[in-house]
């Protein structure tokens, strides 16, 4: 338990920018096994979430940044962090979940629905 304790307190130290990759990366994962959600909407999904929930972990602004100035700056920041996570996963994490599922029955089935030929009975 305690282990688990010192994990929740290692992401509670990460930064802002960190939070939103992780945070849009689980949300894209999310609506991609929502069955009737487009697939084609993910990524404005994605990038829409890093630019609200960027604004929302921002630090508090200095009286001297309006506050106009303070939220678009934040919501620029979050949707360029919310384009960089779903070009990670079509660039990077899509290549790592194609090698797992040619190797692993399970994880072609959770991924696109379908099992390997080389798993089917003769």
């Amino acid at each position: 338990m305690q282990e688990l304790i010192d994990s929740l307190d290692k992401i509670l130290t990460l930064s802002n920018s960190a939070m939103v990759f992780g945070g849009c990366l689980v949300l894209g994962y999310v609506f991609r096994f929502i069955k009737k959600f487009p697939n084609d909407a993910i990524p404005i999904v994605v990038i829409l979430n890093g630019a609200i929930l960027m604004t929302l972990l921002a630090d508090k602004r200095e009286p001297i940044v309006t506050a106009h100035v303070w939220a678009t700056r934040h919501m620029v920041a979050g949707a360029i962090i919310g384009f960089v996570a779903w070009m990670a996963h079509n660039t990077v994490i899509s290549r790592i979940e194609d090698w797992l599922s040619q190797r692993f029955a399970v994880v072609d089935k959770l991924f696109n629905g379908k099992t390997n030929d080389k798993d089917k009975p003769l």
